[in-house]
């Protein structure tokens, strides 16, 4: 028997899935709804995850591009880099999911970013506390030549601060009810670090040494797929414009909680259904091995089988090299990233599953070299 609550909730998801599906973009009291509804508690990784330690997450794009269906749903966990992977697989919804209520905030604070920059130019000048009012850099500049301009524009610590206060207004009108006390102070330590680092900002765990082979913030910006071509959502003007309006129509919906939680992934898997979409890209990083340490794998496994999967879409994984290299490695590279199709992951699931995390990571790819 369905309790009382769970029996709101359902309501909720399908007024809010009808709601959606009738108008071009999602209200600002949808999307707090959304993010409120869909999330769980939150729980501690021992990282600030504030950008990627992922140097190879461009060398999957062209498979990306060339399998995941346009237009399905989207879902991943962690930093900005999910920006460039929906950017590539265009969906028409995407949540960003993620066990730290810390990721929530700083995704809401690049979402204020994205609608109070007009262009590439202004977001990067934001992101990094640089004034750029006055430069105007060519519309169609590249990613290399923006980074070399505002490496030209001196810090000023006074339009950092009226900045930061600036963006939290914003962010309180728009997103309050997804704010608590205290997210003030969190976020302004967040944005006072890119501000202070820069474009020399790197990935940090606590508790553990620092990585000298973990990429700066420039080097992850300037990254290429496996080809050469740059593929970073700041790369191109209209690419950037494409992810703004998904930000403004509020489409991109960052969510608490655990992959191998008790009810985040059901329910987002309850509101696809009733806007009738399947699952095209799900972006795992190296979360699966954490699962398979801590005996937790097969309740992700459980909650994975109950989303509505596209049989075409896409997992991506992140492999780091725990003793061995992959065989999707590239030489220059720590980490190896990896696509397997829904299908295939199903088929290993219910026939033959995984005994550990190196089998399903030598098992469950799909070849880059060949596809």
């Amino acid at each position: 028997m369905v309790h009382c609550e769970t029996k709101i909730l359902i309501l909720l998801l399908a007024l809010l899935a009808e709601s959606v599906s009738a108008a071009p973009q999602i209200s600002a009291g949808d999307f707090q709804n959304l993010s409120l509804s869909l999330s769980e508690p939150g729980g501690y990784f021992d990282t600030d995850n504030l950008i990627s330690n992922e140097a190879s997450y461009q060398h999957i794009i062209p498979a990306v591009r060339r399998h995941v269906p346009k237009g399905a749903a989207y879902i991943g966990v962690g930093p900005d880099q999910n920006f460039t992977y929906i950017l590539h697989t265009l969906p028409s919804v995407a949540f960003i999911l993620d066990i730290r209520e810390d990721n929530r905030l700083l995704m809401l604070y690049y979402k204020v970013l994205f609608e109070e920059s007009p262009t590439r130019w202004d977001f990067i000048g934001k992101l990094l506390g640089r004034a750029t009012s006055g430069i105007a850099p060519p519309a169609n500049a590249e990613l290399p030549e923006l980074l070399d301009q505002i490496q030209q524009v001196p810090t000023d610590i006074d339009f950092f601060e009226e900045q930061f206060q600036r963006n939290w207004t914003v962010l309180e009108e728009k997103a309050g009810r997804l704010l608590k006390s205290g997210d003030k102070t969190k976020l302004y330590r967040m944005a006072r670090t890119f501000f202070e680092e820069n474009l020399r900002l790197k990935f940090r765990s606590f508790g553990r040494p620092p990585r000298p082979h973990y990429p700066s913030l420039k080097d992850l910006l300037l990254e290429t797929d496996r080809t050469g071509l740059r593929r970073h959502y700041l790369n191109r003007e209209e690419d950037y414009q494409f992810l703004r309006k998904l930000q403004m129509d509020n489409r991109i919906i960052p969510v608490v909680g655990d992959i191998a939680g008790p009810w985040a992934m059901e329910r987002i898997g309850q509101f696809l259904r009733r806007r009738e979409l399947k699952l095209g890209a799900f972006y795992l990083s190296n979360v699966e091995f954490y699962l398979f340490n801590s005996g937790r794998f097969a309740r992700f496994a459980q909650n994975y089988q109950q989303l509505p999967l596209h049989s075409e879409g896409l997992i991506l994984r992140s492999y780091f090299s725990y003793g061995f290299r992959h065989p999707e490695s590239v030489p220059g590279y720590s980490v190896a990233s990896l696509v397997q199709k829904n299908k295939d992951f199903l088929r290993d699931l219910r026939i033959e599953p995984y005994q550990n995390y190196w089998e399903m990571i030598l098992r469950g790819y799909l070849p880059l070299t060949t596809d």
